[in-house]
């Protein structure tokens, strides 16, 4: 799971209610934009073969779009 800024809280404790079901989550807290860890994010999704993005922002345009594209 990916996150940036205030979700942070909420991204963590989904993934703690994930580990209750026995699934592993793992958790790239992004902090900040610039710059940017584009080196984590890729490994990750490489390593898990998924991703969630989870942001507190509009719809389109935001920090989450950039990272699924």
């Amino acid at each position: 799971m990916v996150s940036i800024g205030a979700v942070l809280s909420r991204i963590l404790w989904a993934a703690a209610g994930l580990a209750c079901e026995g699934v592993e989550a793992e958790v790239v807290d992004v902090r900040t934009l610039v710059p940017l860890a584009l080196r984590t994010i890729p490994v990750s999704v490489t390593q898990t073969q998924r991703r969630v993005v989870a942001e507190d922002a509009s719809l389109t345009h935001g920090f989450g779009a950039e990272v699924v594209a």
